[in-house]
């Protein structure tokens, strides 16, 4: 019963401090701003109680044998583990963001009706873009591989061009 005496003690004393420290304060922006981080210290001492009855004493299991041991190799594979995963969506994001810029980049073009772009990758490297153009125009391919290569930075032989007609598949 003493602690909750305490704590009610700690927050009276801190209300009359913040009163006091709220009066003082000069009327504008900085007002505004002061009485935020003001509610914020004290919305923290009031819920302080609440912490302590929530703590539990979480069981670490092997985590914490693996604590005690000191076990460096470990925990850098938990790590690496947990970068790859969390990476992953990132690089998915990006894939794709880039597939569709290189699409509006060749449809672009002139005498070019749809495109499709493909990246091949090998772990987090691009080696090579597929691009796959439906064009009338058979020398539209070369200047497709040129334009790709150069917004890739990338050397055209990792690029390759496939002309679709589909006009000859009905």
């Amino acid at each position: 019963m003493s602690a909750w005496k305490e704590w009610l003690k700690t927050i009276t004393a801190l209300v009359i401090v913040l009163g006091v420290l709220e009066t003082i304060l000069p009327d504008n922006e900085l007002r505004k701003f002061a009485k935020l981080v003001l509610g914020l210290v004290l919305m923290t001492a009031v819920l302080q109680p609440l912490l302590t009855v929530v703590y539990l004493n979480w069981d670490l299991g092997d985590w914490e044998a693996e604590i005690e041991r000191g076990s460096n190799e470990a925990w850098q594979g938990i790590a690496s583990r947990l970068e790859t995963k969390g990476s992953e969506p990132v690089f998915r994001s990006l894939d794709q963001s880039l597939v569709h810029q290189v699409e509006a980049i060749v449809l672009g073009m002139y005498d070019v009706e749809q495109v499709e772009v493909q990246l091949k990758k090998t772990g987090s490297e691009l080696v090579e873009v597929v691009v796959s153009v439906d064009s009338p125009d058979g020398a539209i391919l070369e200047k497709v591989k040129r334009v790709v290569a150069h917004y890739l930075n990338m050397d055209e032989e990792t690029i390759t061009v496939i002309r679709r007609e589909p006009w000859l598949m009905y």
